[in-house]
C-alpha cells in the first residue's frame, strides 16, 4: 500500500492500494464514531471492484452509497448536481461524513505516448 501526505492547511493522507479499506477502522474510528452517517461517492469501476471491501471495513455505520461515472465523464454539472442532491435527499449535515472513493487516471510514461513504428 502507498500512502501520499496532501500539503495543504490542515495536510491529510491519501491511501492507495488492496488493503487501504483495512484501516478505515484504525485510522478514523474516532471520527466514524461521532457521525450520524457516511456517503460514499464512488466512481463506477471502483464500486465495482472493490465498494464491498470499503462496506466491510465501515461496519455498521449508516452508509449511503452514490455511483458516478469514471473519469473525465464525472467532470460535468450534472455530476455536481447529482452529488448534492443525494445528499440533501439523505438528510446528510455537518455531523455526517463523506468518502471520495475511487477516481483518478493511470499513470502513463512520455515513452509510452509514442506512435509504435
Amino acid at each position: 500500500m502507498k500512502t501520499i501526505e496532501v500539503q495543504t492547511v490542515p495536510p491529510y493522507q491519501v491511501h492507495i492500494g488492496p488493503d487501504a479499506c483495512s484501516l478505515f477502522p484504525e485510522l478514523y474510528g474516532s471520527v466514524l464514531s461521532e457521525t450520524d452517517k457516511i456517503a460514499v461517492i464512488a466512481d463506477e469501476k471502483a464500486a465495482g471492484l472493490h465498494i464491498g471491501r470499503l462496506l466491510d471495513a465501515l461496519g455498521s455505520c449508516e452508509v449511503h452509497v452514490l455511483e458516478i461515472p469514471e473519469g473525465e465523464r464525472a467532470k460535468s454539472i450534472e455530476t455536481f448536481m447529482a452529488v448534492h442532491t443525494f445528499l440533501l435527499e439523505n438528510g446528510f449535515s455537518r455531523k455526517s461524513a463523506l468518502i471520495a472513493f475511487g477516481g483518478g487516471q493511470p499513470v502513463m510514461s512520455p515513452a509510452s505516448r509514442l506512435p509504435h513504428s
